[in-house]
């Protein structure tokens, strides 16, 4: 699919992955409505994408305030007449133990990772069947299919998240709505600044940390070629299958890599 001129939301546009991804999007002709918290972040990154030659609407947009979601994609509608991809990306981690996360994050990360990202698909569903298409990419991470010690809040917002993409491609299946989930490795991105990537255990960092270009071109490719799944990079596929056919030994190796 060609992205000159196609109507793309991008949340958690304001920094890393969501940033670099729109930035890309527009080198594509692609017309941009960046959503996140932060206006002035927002704001400096559509005078970089207006300078590339290509149109960004800026929409300052807390994804835990559904009011917000619906207005967000309701003013990219008006602008650009439809919706053509929906980049689910608003997101954020923290890392501790279970017994000792704070609860005000185990709370925050289900509201932004997982019912953020759900408040933006049941407000963008039902204009992409009005208008008789449309694609939907979820940004998850590989912590959504496999988890390590200290990630466990994390990664149960992630998990949430795969659980109910994989359930709305099925519910998609037949219609001209495509829906796609991406679930990366941990990436050199700002991310990091509230994460501590100490905490994650050896096996989580085995790959170490993923170039932020490397997982954005990948985005950009998942639109233009929709899969179903795209893990970055594919070799934590197997790990995950393992961890799911053979959970006491996974936990097992989990624990000797450290």
């Amino acid at each position: 699919m060609s992205l000159r001129g196609q109507s793309i939301v991008v949340t958690g546009a304001s920094s890393g992955i969501g940033r670099l991804t729109a930035l890309y999007l527009a080198r594509a002709g692609a017309q941009l409505t960046l959503a996140a918290r932060s206006a002035a972040a927002l704001e400096s990154l559509a005078r970089e994408i207006a300078a590339l030659g290509a149109e960004a609407l800026v929409v300052p947009t807390d994804v835990t305030d559904m009011a917000a979601v619906d207005q967000l994609m309701a003013a990219a509608q008006a602008r650009f007449g439809q919706i053509d991809v929906l980049v689910n990306n608003a997101g954020y981690g923290v890392f501790d133990p279970v017994a000792s996360t704070e609860f005000k994050h185990v709370v925050g990360m289900m509201e932004v990772n997982y019912f953020g990202a759900l408040r933006c698909i049941q407000a963008v569903l039902p204009l992409m069947h009005q208008q008789g298409h449309g694609h939907i990419v979820a940004i998850s991470s590989v912590a959504g299919l496999i988890t390590t010690p200290n990630m466990g809040a994390y990664s149960a917002s992630k998990y949430a998240l795969v659980a109910a993409v994989e359930a709305l491609q099925s519910e998609l299946v037949g219609t001209p709505i495509r829906c796609s989930l991406v679930c990366p490795g941990p990436i050199d991105t700002p991310f990091f600044e509230l994460a501590d990537y100490t905490k994650m255990s050896r096996f989580a960092r085995v790959f170490g940390l993923l170039e932020p270009d490397t997982v954005a071109r990948r985005i950009v490719r998942t639109i233009e070629h929709p899969q179903t799944l795209v893990v970055i990079p594919w070799a934590f596929f197997p790990l995950a299958l393992l961890g799911r056919a053979f959970p006491a030994l996974s936990k097992q190796v989990i624990k000797w890599v450290g």
